[in-house]
Parts: structure tokens; sequence; C-alpha cells
């Protein structure tokens, strides 16, 4: 099984359970920290909702490093991972991860087992979060807030410190939400996010 037939597998199952709720996106390969780290689905409604998939041809060598950045930005997290790896992977990750295991079946079809739920996140991080917002629409939020005075040409870094002093985790987490959710030219934004935008 490969990384990317677990992709397709994995979203088509949150699709027929997630998006009839109506309120949902599911984005792939999605950019956390300005590039630092890609987690391979994100599901954006009610939370903030990572998945990170971990086939059986895969290396577990950066999973140390991607679980403390993803920590510090999802609601929850959810390990998808292969037998191969379940027992070492189980080690690395946060006891509050949630961690299905992938298998394909004798008829080749993809199947998940829920070996631990996802619980809520006790390690998220303000700024971390807001660095998912693009630059102008942080300006934008800290418009709102009163506070963007004397900062609409300072760094991207400095609006979120300035956001983060000013807003709690949940209103930030709820405008981060919608700003992503409304989001019509992604592919673009992408590129403005990892350019400095």
């Amino acid at each position: 099984m490969h990384d990317t037939q677990v992709r397709i597998a994995l979203r088509q199952e949150l699709e027929s359970r997630l998006l009839k709720r109506g309120n949902t996106v599911i984005f792939e390969e999605f950019a956390v920290k300005h590039g630092q780290a890609r987690i391979d689905l994100a599901v954006i409604g009610e939370s903030i909702h990572g998945y990170e998939i971990k086939g059986d041809m895969d290396s577990l060598k950066r999973l140390p490093g991607q679980a403390r950045i993803y920590s510090t930005i999802f609601d929850r997290v959810t390990l998808v991972v292969g037998y191969r790896h379940a027992y070492k992977a189980l080690q690395i990750v946060p006891v509050w991860w949630g961690v299905k295991l992938v298998q394909m079946d004798a008829r080749g079809k993809i199947r998940f087992n829920a070996a631990r739920l996802p619980s809520n996140n006790p390690w998220q991080d303000k700024i971390s979060i807001l660095r998912l917002l693009w630059k102008v629409e942080a300006i934008e939020f800290l418009n709102e807030i009163d506070g963007a005075v004397n900062y609409r040409n300072k760094s991207r870094n400095l609006i979120y410190e300035r956001i983060a002093q000013m807003a709690d985790i949940e209103t930030i987490k709820t405008r981060v939400k919608q700003e992503i959710m409304k989001r019509t030219d992604w592919k673009s934004g992408v590129q403005r996010m990892l350019n400095g935008g």
C-alpha cells in the first residue's frame, strides 16, 4: 500500500461521512507554519482535524517533528498507519492523537480500523494557529479587534503576535476556520503564504 492509495481511500471515507453535514471542507497536503510541514489531509468544519498517513512503505523518520508541529495547531489529529509501523508510531505520537490502522483486504480494498479515538488537543498555540492566516486576513482580523493602528505595514509575525495579545484562543480558532473556509483561490494563496503573503 502506497501513501497515495491510502489518502484516496481515506478522503473518500471522510467525504462520505462528513461532507453531508455541510460547512466542511477537506484539503490535501495542507501546509502549516508557512510551509515548514504539510499534513496529508486537513478537515476544516466544526474543528480543525488533521490526518497524517504513514503507510507500510513509509519511514517514521519525520514523524517526531511532524507530531510537534501538528500538536501546536490542530484541534485533533489522527495518525493513519499500516500495521508494520503501528507499534513504533504509537510510541512517538501524543496520547491524545487518534490512531486508525490501515490494511488491504483479500479483495484489494483498503480498510480502516479505529485503534484509538482522538481527543481534544491540550497543546495548541495561538501563534501557530494564526500562521494559517494569510497576511491580508490577519490584518483584517486585527482591524476588527481594534489593534491594526500602526500594524498595517509590520511583518506578518508581528501582526500574529499582536492578535495573540488581544484575542483568546477560541476567538482565534473560530476566525481562522472562517477564513480558510471562505478562500476561493487556494492555490495562489498557498504561493502567497510560502512567499510571505
